[in-house]
């Protein structure tokens, strides 16, 4: 019940929503960045499943920051929006 009402009311809710109504961007720039973070984890040698963990939360991180500066600014032209 304590995870129903923190995704429900909180942070995780209004992140999924900002990724279904700015998905475009994270169709556009999904590969690019997924394929930078594996290179730089990929760098430090960190073991497979930690590195996946990683990549996963730094992805999304990063998907998230990017979004919000396109959407937010005169870049949303070069996604056509």
């Amino acid at each position: 019940k304590l995870l129903h009402q923190y995704i429900r009311n909180g942070i995780v809710e209004k992140w999924l929503v900002s990724i279904s109504t700015e998905s475009i961007v994270y169709v556009c720039l999904n590969q690019v960045v997924i394929s930078v973070v594996a290179k730089a984890t990929q760098m430090v040698h960190m073991p497979v499943y930690l590195s996946s963990v990683f990549n996963l939360v730094i992805t999304m991180a990063l998907l998230w920051i990017m979004s919000k500066i396109i959407v937010n600014t005169k870049l949303k032209r070069l996604i056509g929006k």
